[in-house]
């Protein structure tokens, strides 16, 4: 079997479309699980602050124990935002190396 030379260019960028979806691919699962755990602890946060909310006006904890968990969930969402950021930086950088941008 002879490989004529636009055969063996064809297999190359073949083989490097499969090693840069293998890449992206370990990325992005990587990015997603992030999200996943960011997401969840932004939820929670948000609980969190609904019931310090209810014992705040309830007088059982003080207003620094409520501005801790604002701060918490603040912080929160904020790597939530920062999660699904770079989850959609990793397909667009999986869409540019393969030329579908």
């Amino acid at each position: 079997m002879n490989l004529d030379i636009e055969d063996y260019n064809g297999l190359r960028a073949t083989i490097s479309d499969f090693n840069i979806w293998t890449r992206y691919n370990h990325f992005e699962e990587n990015n997603y699980n992030k999200l996943k755990t960011a997401k969840a602890n932004f939820e929670l946060a948000g609980e969190i602050i609904r019931i310090n909310n209810i014992k705040y006006k309830e007088g059982l904890i003080s207003s620094l124990d409520l501005s801790q968990a604002e701060s918490q969930y603040f912080d929160a969402q904020q790597k939530y935002f920062q999660a699904i950021y770079e989850l959609l930086n990793s397909k667009i950088a999986l869409d540019k190396s393969m030329s579908q941008f």
